[in-house]
């Protein structure tokens, strides 16, 4: 029925954050993320997604927070609509995209990937 992805959506290149095997990360972008800050696109869609009064909550945001905590990176939230988001990976505007997504979402391509279900219901159990 449905499931959530886990985080959203990360560049392919991310997705190798603090790991020593291949596929590399040729563009340094963990390096970049622990010296000038993990910048991480959102769109509201709650539980997933909360916009609050003074910072970003929800149960992804939560993970990406103890993530970014663990790595010693600070967090820059930039608010969109999904589409706009969707863009800005691909332009080295943001690292990762917080949306709510589905398993059935149209935005997987070879540019952008897909993390691994971390909520499941119904069939998808």
């Amino acid at each position: 029925m449905v499931t959530r992805l886990k985080v959203g959506i990360f560049l392919n290149h991310f997705v190798t954050v603090g790991c020593n095997k291949i596929p590399s990360d040729p563009e340094k972008s963990y390096e970049k993320a622990v010296t000038e800050g993990l910048i991480v696109g959102f769109t509201p869609n709650p539980p997933w997604v909360v916009e609050g009064k003074e910072k970003v909550e929800g149960i992804e945001s939560q993970i990406i927070s103890s993530f970014a905590e663990l790595n010693n990176m600070r967090v820059f939230w930039v608010k969109g609509s999904e589409q706009e988001l969707m863009k800005k990976p691909e332009r080295k505007e943001i690292h990762i995209v917080l949306a709510g997504l589905e398993k059935k979402t149209p935005w997987k391509s070879e540019k952008i990937g897909l993390s691994m279900p971390y909520f499941k219901k119904g069939k998808d159990k």
